[in-house]
């Protein structure tokens, strides 16, 4: 029998607080998508990358790809090397390309994506295949987009 304590689903909600709990009820209510992680983080006055961080947390709530082209994003130790800043400039761009009605992507947050010696880290998917982005930069991040989105 193994001595590793598994926590509930209870416990694991609450190690996330208001956030997740909030995103929780929401996706009760409705498919959780982009606008409605953004309205709960304005409500809970968090950022809005606070909200993808915690959906890392409770993949049960994501909702299933709508594009052609989505970016993972590790959150994990990569937090603490720039992967909060690179969530942050992939969802600003996203809301300025759905401003300008251009083609969109997904952003997925995960926990760990094992590229921890080369992070952060960015895996992209779209119709060229997948590929690992490592030591992504902030200033990357428009290029990467454009290149998969506006010629997919």
């Amino acid at each position: 029998m193994s001595n590793v304590a598994v926590k509930s689903e209870q416990e694991r909600h609450e190690g996330l607080g208001l956030v997740a709990e909030a995103l929780i009820a929401r996706a009760s209510q409705t498919p959780l998508d982009f606008w409605s992680v953004a309205e709960v983080c304005v409500e809970q006055d968090v950022p809005e990358y606070y909200g993808h961080w915690v959906l890392a947390h409770l993949p049960e709530l994501r909702w299933p790809s709508r594009s052609n082209v989505e970016f993972r994003v590790c959150v994990a130790e990569c937090r603490n090397v720039a992967s909060l800043e690179l969530l942050s400039r992939f969802l600003e761009i996203r809301s300025e390309r759905e401003r300008e009605q251009k083609p969109l992507f997904d952003i997925v947050t995960k926990i760990c994506m094992d590229r921890c010696l080369h992070r952060p880290s960015v895996i992209s998917r779209s119709l060229f295949g997948n590929a690992t982005h490592t030591r992504m930069e902030v200033e990357k991040v428009r290029p990467l987009i454009e290149a998969l989105c506006d010629e997919s």
